[in-house]
Parts: structure tokens; sequence; C-alpha cells
């Protein structure tokens, strides 16, 4: 399973656990965090959960992922780990991270993935279609926003 698979199924599991409806850059922050750690972070997953306890989302059947979250999922596995819970701490949390990977839990998959951006995964698909991936600004395909202006007149429902 590649990094940002793991990430993603742990984000959806984060939000479940909340009975939130909708991942949010919080539960991929806190996925993350699981995976690598918080030495150096500045947070703990206490402090993450604290906030996620205090978001409102309407629970539901079928988790939606915002598009800002799509959008931090998209840099997992094309980015440094430690680059990405940094900007999600600093903007979350106002504190400047400055986290540092244990070599146990930093693996070369978590570096980069496998296969090149232009290749869609038969996991990535999976996701998309498991995921209700509309949002009211727009909606995410292949891990790139598309505005609902362009969506609706492009895109059919699936």
């Amino acid at each position: 399973m590649s990094v940002r698979s793991s990430i993603e199924e742990s984000a959806v599991g984060i939000a479940k656990g909340h009975d939130h409806g909708e991942i949010s850059e919080l539960h991929v922050l806190r996925a993350l965090l699981t995976k690598f750690g918080t030495d150096g972070v500045g947070v703990t997953n206490k402090d993450v959960d604290e906030k996620l306890a205090q978001l409102k989302s309407a629970p539901s059947a079928v988790i939606a992922i915002s598009a800002e979250a799509a959008t931090v999922l998209a840099r997992v596995g094309n980015e440094e780990p430690a680059g990405i819970i940094g900007d999600l701490v600093t903007k979350h949390f106002g504190k400047v991270a400055t986290a540092t990977l244990s070599p146990a839990k930093a693996t070369a998959e978590s570096i980069s993935e496998e296969k090149p951006d232009a290749e869609v995964s038969a996991e990535t698909l999976k996701a998309l279609c498991y995921h209700n991936i509309r949002t009211e600004e727009g909606i995410v395909l292949f891990g790139d926003f598309v505005p609902m202006s362009i969506a609706n007149d492009n895109y059919m429902d699936i």
C-alpha cells in the first residue's frame, strides 16, 4: 500500500472515529502524525484530537473530503512528510514545526511513491470512487481541484 493510500485510509478512520462526515486537513495531519510521529512537531496527537473534537461536521455514511484536505493528500508521496506536517501545524496551531522523522519511520516510500505522477493507481481510483469528493466549491478529480462552474459543465455525477 502506498504512503498516500495509507494516510488517506487512516484519515477516513479518524473522521469516522470522530463521527465526522468530511475529512479535513486536521484529519490528514492526525494521520500523518500517527504514521511519522510527533518528534519536533510542537503538537501531540492529543492536541490534534482536541481540535478535531471541536469540529462541527454532520455524521454521514459516505465520508466526503474537503478541497483543502484533498490538496494536502495530493502532496503526500510527492513531498517530504516533515514539510507537509510543518505546514499544517503552522496553519492550524500557529507554531513553526521543525519535524524530524526517525529513521525507523521515514522510509524511502515516505519520500516518493513508486509510480510517476502521470499514472493513476487502482488504489487511487478506488479511493476516489469510494469517497464522495464533491464540495460546495468544486470537486477533486484525480488530486486536482476543479471549480464547480467548470465541473458542472464538463463532468457528470458518478
